[in-house]
């Protein structure tokens, strides 16, 4: 499984910043690929499977605000999803979490 996700938005504009975030579940260590795989199930279950869970006019409410896109990859099958700092569901918060905290840029 692949994550890759696209931070925009923000207070300050870094273009280091800008090159989204990848992460390769099959580089994680045993316990953490799992949680990782179970997070994706939750994520796609609180969103309809691919349909963002945050509505744009959230986003707009908060400028300086971050939007961020996130792709799952899992064989031939891509699930692409949207939130912000003003919504965003507790699995896609834990999801990004690890990506961040894991991925690579």
């Amino acid at each position: 499984m692949r994550i890759e996700v696209a931070i925009e938005g923000g207070f300050v504009s870094a273009p280091g910043l800008a090159k989204p975030i990848v992460l390769e579940s099959a580089n994680l260590p045993p316990g953490e690929s799992e949680a990782c795989e179970q997070l994706v199930r939750e994520v796609e279950a609180e969103t309809g499977a691919g349909k963002g869970p945050a509505p744009i006019q959230a986003f707009a409410q908060m400028p300086d605000g971050r939007r961020y896109r996130m792709k799952i990859e899992v064989g031939d099958r891509t699930v692409s999803l949207d939130a912000s700092d003003t919504a965003m569901s507790p699995a896609f918060r834990k999801l990004l979490k690890l990506v961040r905290s894991h991925g690579a840029r």
